[in-house]
């Protein structure tokens, strides 16, 4: 057993390390220019097949990390090893021009396996936020009635990777965690064709994330109901931000500071029915990011 597990872990480091340079950009929206980005989904695909609810299922052949309870469902005879990709077609449109993207990239990658009859764990990579748009614009130019072409830009986004436990505590009732350290960039930058110039704005962020999670199972008239719940504390990010400017001759750090950055705490509640092979669910969830500021709003 110790080997294949063993096997499966240099495996999983190999591809969160592949995966740290290239999976923030998985998205092209101008929404992506607020905040932390546009945040990604926690669901699996089996879970986004189910319409991105997961809150109330236990993990069996896939891994639920929408909710760290869930991992004392996986089969005590398997250790899952799960990747995941996704591919997404945008349209933008305005009242005079439209244009199509699509974006491509890894997803997650993560593992699960039970080490006691009571005790499950997983780890792995997840996305947070992703950032990436490109939008072009005729600015003035100052003191005549000229315009010229500007060009804003961004990239980047929050990573985690992330360990988590599951106990049962009594036979339908399990309890569980995930502590995940949060990572990344958020890269803004402006340039022009007519003007040799170049101004980047790096905002490097990074901190310690966990959330909680419970599942109770109880069976009513031959059908099978799940009850889960899942809370997160709101957290500040430890950042640093580095605004550049580059032109032919020089390149100047024009400032260097630390930002406020956070993310709001969040709960969650499921329901999930199975009878057979049916399988229906429901999910609330709430993140008061109303109350989140962001420092560098400009």
């Amino acid at each position: 057993m110790f080997r294949p597990i063993k096997t499966y872990f240099l495996i999983l480091i190999l591809l969160i390390s592949l995966a740290g340079s290239g999976i923030s950009q998985t998205t092209s929206s101008p929404y992506s220019i607020f905040g932390l980005g546009s945040l990604e989904s926690n669901s699996a695909g089996p879970y986004e097949a189910m319409g991105g609810t997961g809150i109330a299922y236990l993990s069996g052949r896939s891994i639920n990390f929408m909710n760290p309870a869930s991992y004392s469902g996986l089969d005590s005879l398997l250790s899952v090893f799960e990747t995941g990709v996704f591919g997404k077609y945008t349209m933008f449109s305005t009242s005079r021009e439209t244009q199509s993207l699509v974006n491509s990239n890894l997803k997650y990658v993560m593992m699960g396996f039970r080490l006691t009859p009571w005790l499950a764990t997983s780890f792995g990579f997840h996305p947070y936020s992703s950032i990436g748009y490109n939008i072009s614009v005729q600015a003035p130019l100052e003191g005549s009635i000229l315009e010229y072409l500007k060009t804003y830009t961004g990239e980047g986004g929050v990573n985690q990777v992330y360990l988590g436990g599951s106990v049962r505590l009594i036979k339908n009732l399990s309890v569980g965690f995930n502590a995940a350290y949060l990572f990344g960039n958020i890269t803004h930058s402006e340039s022009s064709s007519a003007y040799p110039y170049y101004l980047e704005d790096v905002t490097y962020v990074s901190n310690f994330d966990f959330n909680y999670g419970l599942n109770y199972q109880l069976t009513i008239q031959k059908l099978n109901f799940n009850l889960g719940l899942i809370y997160g504390r709101s957290k500040n990010l430890k950042t640093k931000n580095v605004t550049t400017i580059q032109t032919e001759n020089e390149t100047e750090i024009l400032k260097s500071r630390n930002y406020k950055y956070s993310i709001p705490g969040n709960f969650g509640a499921g329901l999930a029915i199975r009878k057979d092979f049916f399988t229906a669910g429901f999910d609330y969830e709430r993140s008061s990011w109303k109350d989140v500021k962001f420092t560098n709003n400009d």
